[in-house]
């Protein structure tokens, strides 16, 4: 996710996350990669991995 540098210079990833939960139109761009996963396996909750968050200035 992309934030205003102005806006958050300096700030913890977690205080930056506090905002995105709490607020609108924090982040000014998102970018997702994504990947087939074949078979279709069940939807159990053990087999989902969370993703890794990036936050980056701009």
């Amino acid at each position: 996710m992309i934030v205003n540098k102005q806006v958050y210079a300096g700030m913890t990833a977690a205080a930056i996350m506090k905002d995105l939960a709490n607020q609108r139109n924090v982040v000014q761009e998102m970018v997702a990669h994504m990947r087939a996963v074949k078979p279709i396996r069940e939807p159990r909750r053990e087999l989902q991995v969370q993703p890794r968050i990036e936050i980056f200035l701009a």
